[in-house]
């Protein structure tokens, strides 16, 4: 995917230099306390749109490739979401994916710690969801399913864009340091380099005491 005489890497590299700067002086610039706009939402959204065009372009090329690894598999998985999911080539997506969720993250944490009235409103609409939820059982909830399903997995979770980044974890950390942390630490089905090595250190050879 990266290659450096390829057109479109300078053009996502372009994509990431400018949405990882964007965000870095987005998350200074609230911080600070400035409640004008700084077009950093607007400016996400036109780099997820050419990230998106590109993640497809590369797809175009890599389907049958995509499409040849899946023939041994007893339940393949289609070929456009093992790109999205688990190839390079949607990993500028990705990227600009995360900034905006880890900026909101961040954001709403530095305003849980430094505003002190944060805690009493939390807990209130902590309680009127679960109230809500509480409501949607029974012989005649009062409260629909739909509502409560936005309640449950819109409001409560970080949003429909936190949960397609845990569905790509195998990619979208390809630009960041998850590309050599993942492989270093492993995953719990399967040992990192690092604890690989550790397994295969054999132990020293024990010498016998004469008698």
């Amino acid at each position: 995917m990266f290659n450096r005489r390829n057109g479109m890497f300078w053009l996502e590299l372009l994509i990431v230099v400018v949405a990882g700067v964007w965000t870095l002086f987005h998350i200074r610039w609230a911080m600070i306390g400035n409640t004008t706009d700084d077009y950093w939402g607007i400016a996400l959204l036109i780099l997820f749109a050419l990230s998106l065009i590109l993640a497809f372009v590369h797809f175009a090329r890599e389907r049958s490739a995509l499409r040849a690894t899946a023939t041994n598999e007893s339940f393949p998985e289609p070929s456009i979401s093992r790109f999205f999911l688990a190839s390079i080539g949607s990993s500028a997506l990705w990227f600009v994916v995360r900034m905006n969720v880890g900026a909101q993250w961040f954001l709403a944490g530095w305003e849980k710690v430094t505003s002190p009235a944060w805690g009493t409103s939390g807990k209130a609409l902590t309680g009127f969801v679960a109230g809500a939820l509480a409501k949607t059982s029974g012989t005649n909830p009062s409260v629909q399913g739909w509502y409560a399903w936005f309640l449950q997995y819109v409001v409560l979770l970080p949003g429909v864009p936190g949960l397609f980044l845990v569905l790509s974890w195998r990619v979208c950390g390809w630009i960041g340091l998850d590309r050599w942390l993942l492989p270093a630490l492993g995953l719990p089905w399967k040992p990192g380099a690092l604890f690989r090595n550790q397994e295969t250190m054999t132990p020293e050879t024990k010498t016998s005491v004469p008698r």
